[in-house]
């Protein structure tokens, strides 16, 4: 599957926002990876190393157009790791 987005890009200032938009990609690509939500904290002081901050961008579309098969229901979900797992830590 694909979606090909053309529209206006704007970076996200709000902090509030930006930790929405990143929980929500942490529950769709690593659902279960954590076992507590992000904090604002975090998305606040977080820097990767090489000392840059969290952005966040928004794209609003105004030609979305999208393409794709149907993927075996067997096919559509992986339950990944967790963070324990990565640490050697159980949770």
């Amino acid at each position: 599957m694909s979606v090909f987005l053309s529209g206006t890009i704007e970076r996200v200032a709000d902090p509030k926002e930006m930790l929405d938009a990143m929980q929500a990609m942490l529950d769709k690509y690593v659902p279960g990876y954590y076992s507590e939500p992000l904090s604002l904290q975090h998305v606040r002081k977080y820097r990767s190393s090489l000392g840059s901050a969290t952005a966040v961008f928004r794209i609003t579309p105004d030609s979305p157009t999208a393409k794709g098969s149907p993927l075996p229901e067997e096919k559509r979900f992986y339950p990944g790791r967790t963070v324990g797992q990565d640490s050697g830590k159980q949770n």
